[in-house]
């Protein structure tokens, strides 16, 4: 019993020194005047964050504008830890 209560403790105060707070938020407003759906959005160790989806016509990721070659064209973005979009990509 006493060895599950040393786990815990020791899992509880390695939680606290490892878990990360932001005290700054960001919006971003994307697309196109037709289809345009994000898909998935994840993040880097260095605060930077990528998003997926797809678009058709143009999608602007300001200041990128993307054409689509097609019918739905995919996109991928990365945006910085302060919210500026840093490319965007069409494939």
């Amino acid at each position: 019993m006493k060895k599950i209560i040393h786990v815990i403790v020791f899992t509880l105060l390695l939680s606290l020194f490892t878990l990360q707070s932001y005290s700054q938020y960001w919006i971003q407003h994307a697309g196109g005047p037709t289809i345009d759906a994000g898909i998935d959005v994840s993040a880097d160790a260095h605060g930077n964050t990528y998003a997926t989806g797809y678009f058709t016509s143009v999608a602007s990721f300001s200041p990128y504008n993307l054409s689509s070659a097609g019918d739905e064209d995919i996109y991928i973005t990365k945006i910085n830890s302060t919210g500026v979009i840093q490319w965007a990509k069409r494939e």
